[in-house]
């Protein structure tokens, strides 16, 4: 494999740590891809069992550039900063944490910018002036061994590098705000779902073991409709009621929620220059 970047020849398997014979037995895989608007070139996090590294494709040559690749390195979230060309992502680690981490655009320096036992992810970059970084947040809850046993609600919060300042957009111990994101007009995007708690307990045990029968039966009947709805596109059953246009489901579903949310941030208040649900006192 050619590096056109830096001129030099890598043969697959001194890339990724193993014997070249056996270079066709490595599973590599693409965890995240993001381009910038002025640039034709692919960026995109490549994995494997012993290896990670951010790499560049240039659709017209259809050649590879490597900017790093580390041992144990696992990226996520890839976004490009549109001035600065610098990236930012969520680079995960063995014991269960995650952190978001600023890379250069040479992919020569790496800097992790938060830190603690937290799963930090989904980073974007601000849209305006400045090096401002929106993700979401949730602690890590462990047992008296240190074993991972569950996680705290994901809240949304606003890193600004330049002065060194963090801030909480959006929290809710009854929800996970998810993949927050700002649109070039400034509308703040997220997913919202209800939190659950990780509760497994005796009783929990037992249900499952009695209910397993009759959850593989339902399984089995939602594969064979599917089947049935692509290939006769009818279903195996009319309880459903009167059927309904995929479209008009869509536009029915999606209009309520946005209307709801447009008046939510015009009463909004703007924490960093982004709007939010929250108000200076809570939620």
């Amino acid at each position: 494999m050619e590096d056109p970047g830096r001129g030099i020849a890598l043969w697959r398997g001194s890339l990724w740590g193993v014997e070249a014979v056996n270079a066709d037995a490595i599973k590599v895989n693409i965890t995240s891809v993001a381009q910038c608007p002025d640039d034709e070139r692919l960026f995109y996090f490549l994995e494997t069992d012993s290896a990670g590294g951010l790499f560049a494709g240039h659709p017209g040559t259809k050649a590879e550039t490597r900017l790093f690749h580390k041992e144990k390195f696992k990226g996520r979230d890839l976004d490009i900063h549109p001035e600065t060309k610098e990236f930012v992502c969520s680079r995960q680690f063995a014991n269960g944490t995650a952190s978001i981490t600023l890379i250069s655009p040479d992919g020569t320096d790496m800097k992790i910018l938060t830190e603690g036992d937290a799963m930090d992810d989904c980073p974007s970059w601000i849209p305006g002036k400045g090096r401002r970084i929106l993700f979401q947040s949730s602690g890590i809850a462990r047992n008296t061994d240190g074993y991972a046993i569950g996680r705290g609600a994901a809240a949304i919060q606003a890193l600004d590098l330049d002065q060194q300042r963090m801030t909480t957009v959006l929290e809710n111990p009854q929800y996970d705000f998810l993949q927050p994101h700002i649109s070039v007009d400034g509308y703040l995007y997220y997913i919202r779902r209800p939190y659950e708690m990780n509760t497994y307990g005796p009783m929990t045990a037992v249900l499952d073991f009695i209910l397993f029968p009759f959850r593989l039966l339902r399984a089995v009947f939602h594969y064979l409709n599917f089947f049935s709805l692509v290939y006769s596109r009818k279903p195996l059953t009319t309880a459903s009621g009167p059927k309904m246009a995929g479209d008009d489901l869509k536009t029915i579903m999606l209009k309520g929620k946005v209307i709801d949310a447009e008046k939510a941030l015009r009463k909004g208040a703007r924490i960093m220059g982004v709007p939010s649900w929250c108000r200076p006192r809570g939620c």
